[in-house]
């Protein structure tokens, strides 16, 4: 019988440190867990701050951070408008290039339609100076003079 209290008392001392052991890894656990959830507390109290709208009238920026800003703003716009009106100026010259070109072609086909009738008005009087000279000698023919 003594084996069996010795068998019994070694299961008792296993027995005895499994238990301790298994105390000390829920103790830690339960450390673990308060700090997990520390930290949730923590991360939830700095979501909820940035969730807050800012306050305009508290947040202010230095001058020498608003002054380059506001600068860069009003030479931007400044380049913006000074574009803008060259475009409008060339987009003015291009329209009226295009009405003096379009004046000019319209005045080369009038002077070509005017050349033409001019033309044709100069082959009209040959023609008729023509027929003048035909008639003249044929009246100086039957005079008999030629």
């Amino acid at each position: 019988m003594g084996v069996v209290l010795q068998m019994v008392a070694q299961n008792d001392e296993k027995h005895e440190a499994a238990h301790h052991r298994l105390r000390g890894d829920w103790r830690g656990h339960d450390q673990r867990i308060h700090d997990v959830e520390l930290a949730l507390s923590d991360l939830r109290t700095k979501v909820t701050a940035l969730d807050r709208p800012a306050d305009i009238a508290v947040s202010t920026l230095p001058l020498r951070f608003v002054a380059p800003i506001v600068l860069a703003g009003f030479v931007a716009a400044g380049a913006m408008w000074r574009v803008a009106g060259r475009v409008d100026d060339l987009s003015t010259k291009m329209d009226d290039t295009a009405k003096l070109t379009a004046a000019q072609v319209k005045l080369e086909e009038e002077r070509a339609r005017t050349f033409r009738e001019s033309l044709d008005d100069l082959k009209k009087e040959v023609k008729l100076y023509e027929i003048k000279a035909d008639n003249l000698e044929k009246v100086l023919i039957t005079k008999g003079i030629r």
